[in-house]
């Protein structure tokens, strides 16, 4: 990670800075103006040509409906524990979002990455630690609260589970700029770090499109591999992922 010279010059840089009206009406009389009485025969009309424009909006409406086919409810399919499943818990909601992220996820290793395509991995993330507590994959980070100094980058996330995008962040920006500035001294990454840091970002999106890969087949199949199996598979599948992203996110803090 970052050497103990950066650590040491942000100590001594920062030690000794404290670190970081009324309004008067006049009385009138008002003389009402009646209006001339209205005839029987205009009030009728009036009455007769709103019907028909409702009528006209109501007969369009039914038309574009006809075209569109509506909006029916979604029909539950499956055997009755896939039926179960995806009625009773959170899980199943999970995996279609992420199938649907999928296919917007940009690819971190090498496209142009700014502040919306940061959310889309970011929210990938989210749900992949999500169904990472679903399945019980867990691991020890508690590397999050021990290897960090106050000024580095990305700042620590102390939850102890789940994938912070401001690793994959961190990842891409020493892939850009392999190299730290602060106080006007220039700090280089080693050449292990840098090394790193390139092939998690390619791991990164093969992982996150393997995984993707495998929920999407599943759902539209109804889980045919079976429920119980693909359970297995896809946590064999989080446990692979955890696990490349622990070893870059402790490198690199």
């Amino acid at each position: 990670g970052i050497t103990m010279e950066l650590v040491e010059e942000l100590d001594e840089t920062t030690r000794g800075e404290g670190g970081f009206g009324s309004t008067d009406q006049k009385s009138c009389k008002t003389v009402e103006k009646q209006d001339p009485p209205i005839k029987r025969s205009k009030v009728v009309g009036e009455v007769a040509s709103a019907a028909r424009e409702s009528e006209v909006i109501r007969e369009a409406f039914r038309s574009d409906m006809g075209k569109k086919g509506g909006k029916k409810k979604e029909k539950i399919t499956g055997t009755p524990d896939v039926v179960r499943f995806k009625t009773t818990t959170t899980y199943y909601a999970t995996l279609r979002e992420c199938a649907q992220l999928q296919e917007s996820l940009p690819f971190v290793a090498s496209d142009p990455m700014a502040e919306d395509e940061y959310k889309k991995v970011a929210r990938f993330l989210s749900m992949l630690g999500m169904l990472c507590d679903m399945c019980e994959v867990q691991s020890d980070k508690g590397y999050r609260t021990r290897n960090y100094h106050k000024l580095l980058d990305p700042r620590p996330n102390f939850d102890p589970k789940g994938f912070p995008v401001a690793v994959v962040q961190a990842a891409r920006g020493i892939q850009d700029e392999p190299s730290l500035c602060y106080n006007g001294k220039r700090y280089q990454f080693s050449d292990e770090v840098k090394e790193k840091a390139e092939s998690f970002l390619k791991d990164i999106d093969r992982e996150m499109n393997l995984i993707a890969g495998y929920i999407e087949p599943a759902l539209k199949s109804d889980f045919g591999q079976g429920l119980r199996t693909f359970k297995v598979e896809l946590t064999d599948k989080l446990m692979e992922f955890d696990e490349m992203f622990v070893e870059f996110e402790q490198i690199y803090s």
